[in-house]
């Protein structure tokens, strides 16, 4: 199937349920929503992100070593499919921020709406003419883990050298 082929349809959800539970869908149309401006959502306020932004910012032993792997956002109009990365955190080589990671869906009735230029770097969703609306970050993951190495010595830099670059891609 090629690009030019895809069809999407949207269909409205009334509701979710599981386990014999049932909620309604559309929390924005729920009575009294208008009273919410967004929802900010994240999925990377984790340890993991604390152990690499304490590395980015000199914290850490000598001897550690963190890398991180995961699939971030496409920009390609016609992908599909999130990206690949990975790198190795150290200073200098690569950024990550406190935003980095955090997603605002916007209210499209609330009596006060969030401006998005109120919270750079991050994802916003907007319903807009019946369309969601994304406006994303060059860099937005969606999804990784993070390697927190200790090494003991040479050799175990050496090994940590060659299973980097079997991961490496291609």
């Amino acid at each position: 199937m090629t690009p030019a082929s895809w069809v999407f349809r949207r269909s409205r959800c009334e509701t979710h349920e599981y386990n014999g539970k049932v909620i309604p869908s559309g929390f924005f149309l729920q009575p009294g929503a208008e009273n919410i401006s967004a929802v900010l959502f994240s999925a990377s306020g984790t340890i993991s992100k604390f152990n690499r932004m304490g590395k980015l910012a000199g914290f850490g032993l000598p001897n550690q070593t963190i890398r991180r792997f995961g699939v971030r956002h496409d920009h390609d109009p016609n992908a599909v499919l999130p990206k690949g990365f990975m790198h190795v955190v150290e200073q200098g080589s690569v950024t990550e921020s406190w935003a980095e990671g955090l997603s605002m869906f916007h209210n499209p009735s609330a009596t006060h709406p969030v401006d998005p230029d109120m919270f750079p770097g991050i994802a916003h969703y907007s319903l807009v003419g019946g369309q969601v609306r994304s406006i994303l970050p060059e860099f937005h993951p969606y999804s990784s883990f993070t390697l927190n190495i200790m090494m003991r010595d040479d050799d175990a830099l050496a090994a940590d050298t060659q299973f980097t670059q079997r991961l490496a891609p291609k």
